[in-house]
């Protein structure tokens, strides 16, 4: 009616310019007024005029009907949505294939895939044949859920029933492919896509460059932007960004700049949102200096930062260590007054802990406390800090930061209670460990993990409760290497060797590959025991099995043979030591000295 340049705003005045007439509002009317709250996102004023059609007489019509269930689920009100569906059916209004398609929308976009299946039954029930719109939605909620086969089978039965699958369902079913990885069948999409005379859009490209970008497969994805480029419209900015991400997210700076340029050629002018995106890609990729460059070239163009830009940007040099343009960067987000989302906060925070600048994360975390107008903060925003105390053993300023967790009303995260358990470890404090261990429980939706149970082990080997350390170990879901060293080390301070070399065994019938560190803890529990020629033996053992031994590895070896007086074999293990770059300690280098010069090894 107003075309699509026309506003919830610009209704609004209409509306009132009605009421100013004394011209009693319509139901049309009304629900015109609700579509465009709708296309907007103002759910409450959506219902608030569902509420007025009521209170003025009218029963609500079936327009207005399927608003207020979009209204509802787009709130994420699913129930609220579902009713709505049912006061239409009490009021003897018929639904419409719009209707269902927007109720299975809203089902989809909540993973109801059951009751989407309820509804397209009922569908069939009012003599309603669901259309190329309701087979999409259908192919894509079974996508997402990852029925793969059922997704194909809707796509066959759509075929059965005569109705031709459009760009939309073919970009839906190639959308399923991408998340899925799997390469062949989005490739026989694609080509049953131009076999059908049906021409890919913009999404379908961005679709297909993005599947190819993840595969790593860039000879693909520069055969499929030749493609696009012989189609005219189809290379919007959102295709060029999916492309732009692609060569970043494997640090190729030429080609991201090509790119760039040829967007310029073709006066397509890269907004905010792909910069940051492409400064995010160089980042994760490890090239914080490409970041930078794109940031200049961003300044350069006089596109506008946002706070998407800067939390990138501070994500990429966090990583580098580059403190001084870290510093710099993060002073020109504050001078450009940008809003500090929780995320930066958390990176800033981090930055500061791992440099070493205690009093910049304080002094940062102190700001954030006190700006209300940034995020509602969360844990992450606190954790670099609470590990650092907690490492330090400073547990005063570890409660200090749980008592703001508790003012603030902040949920602890199942890192926080980790945080927690491991400084309670780190003192000795069993009973209090425990306690914390039983507490995680309680917080929202959290139970304890394996990280956590593997904390417990460690500190039960400390106090000498292997039975306690067993327990633990079998609360673990998905042991690593790391649990059974700490489980193989347990039980070498314990004394009991065969249970440390069955324990040892268990990790190959359990497909788990034994690394260094669980090597380095079976020697220690083979010298303790007094069986050196074994633990010798699983020396030579980790090598022959990949692995590289470490300066633990070679100082427990060395010392137990200068304990026996066999200086040639702990002469040996040096030379070996010193050909693998592996430094030996001072006082162990003196023993080896005193032991070359013909004197007992132990005094």
């Amino acid at each position: 009616m107003f075309g699509d340049a026309f506003s919830s705003s610009a209704a609004e005045k209409v509306y009132q310019e009605i009421l100013r007439r004394h011209v009693p509002p319509s139901v049309q009317t009304f629900s015109i007024l609700m579509k465009y709250y709708v296309a907007e996102g103002r759910w409450e004023k959506a219902e608030k005029i569902f509420s007025a059609i009521k209170k003025s007489g009218f029963d609500p019509n079936r327009s207005a009907f399927n608003s207020l269930i979009n209204a509802r689920g787009k709130s994420g009100n699913v129930d609220g949505a579902e009713k709505a569906f049912q006061e239409l059916r009490e009021l003897k209004i018929y639904p419409n294939n719009v209707t269902f398609n927007i109720l299975l929308s809203v089902l989809r976009d909540h993973g109801m895939v059951n009751k989407m299946q309820k509804y397209f039954r009922l569908m069939k029930r009012f003599d309603l044949s669901p259309d190329v719109v309701t087979y999409s939605i259908i192919i894509d909620a079974l996508g997402k859920e990852g029925y793969i086969r059922a997704a194909e089978a809707a796509l066959t039965d759509m075929k059965l029933t005569g109705i031709q699958p459009n760009v939309v369902t073919y970009n839906t079913l190639m959308n399923v492919y991408a998340e899925s990885k799997e390469w062949e069948k989005l490739e026989k999409t694609r080509e049953g896509m131009e076999n059908d005379g049906i021409r890919p859009n913009a999404f379908s490209y961005s679709i297909l460059l993005g599947a190819y970008a993840k595969a790593g497969d860039l000879d693909r994805l520069e055969e499929v932007l030749e493609t696009a480029r012989k189609g005219k419209g189809v290379l919007s900015e959102s295709t060029y960004r999916t492309l732009l991400c692609a060569f970043a997210s494997v640090g190729d700076v030429k080609r991201v700049e090509a790119v760039l340029g040829e967007m310029k050629t073709s006066r397509l002018i890269p907004s905010t949102k792909t910069y940051s995106a492409i400064i995010h890609a160089f980042g994760k990729a490890g090239c914080p200096h490409a970041a930078m460059a794109v940031f200049s070239d961003m300044k350069a163009a006089k596109t506008k930062p946002d706070t998407q830009t800067f939390d990138s940007l501070l994500h990429a040099l966090a990583r580098s260590e580059t403190s001084a343009q870290f510093s710099k960067i993060h002073e020109e987000m504050k001078d450009a007054g940008v809003r500090v989302s929780k995320y930066t906060r958390a990176t800033v925070i981090a930055f500061y802990v791992h440099s070493g600048d205690i009093t910049g994360a304080e002094r940062e975390l102190k700001t954030a406390i006190s700006d209300r107008r940034g995020d509602k903060l969360d844990a992450a925003v606190f954790n670099p800090l609470l590990q650092h105390y907690a490492c330090a053993g400073n547990l005063e300023k570890v409660d200090e930061i749980l008592e703001i967790f508790d003012r603030m009303g902040i949920d602890r995260t199942d890192r926080t209670y980790n945080i927690i358990l491991d400084a309670m470890a780190r003192r000795g404090d069993v009973k209090g460990a425990e306690k914390v261990l039983a507490s995680i429980s309680s917080g929202k939706g959290i139970r304890a993990s394996d990280v956590s149970h593997t904390t417990m082990m460690k500190l039960y080997s400390v106090v000498g409760s292997i039975r306690k350390v067993r327990k633990s170990f079998s609360r673990i879901k998905k042991p690593t290497a790391h649990t059974y060293a700490v489980l193989i080390h347990a039980l070498g301070r314990a004394g009991d060797a065969d249970g440390a070399k069955e324990a040892f065994f268990q990790m190959e019938a359990r497909g788990i590959r034994r690394n260094t560190h669980t090597y380095t803890a079976l020697v220690n529990a083979l010298i303790r025991v007094d069986e050196l020629d074994e633990a010798i033996m699983a020396f030579y053992d980790l090598q022959n099995d990949e692995a590289e031994p470490n300066e633990f590895t070679f100082t427990a070896l060395i010392i137990a043979l200068l304990k026996k007086n066999r200086f040639d074999g702990a002469r040996e293990l040096a030379s070996r030591a010193i050909e693998m770059d592996i430094q030996l300690d001072d006082d162990l280098k003196k023993r080896l000295k005193k032991a070359s010069r013909g004197e007992k090894g132990e005094e």
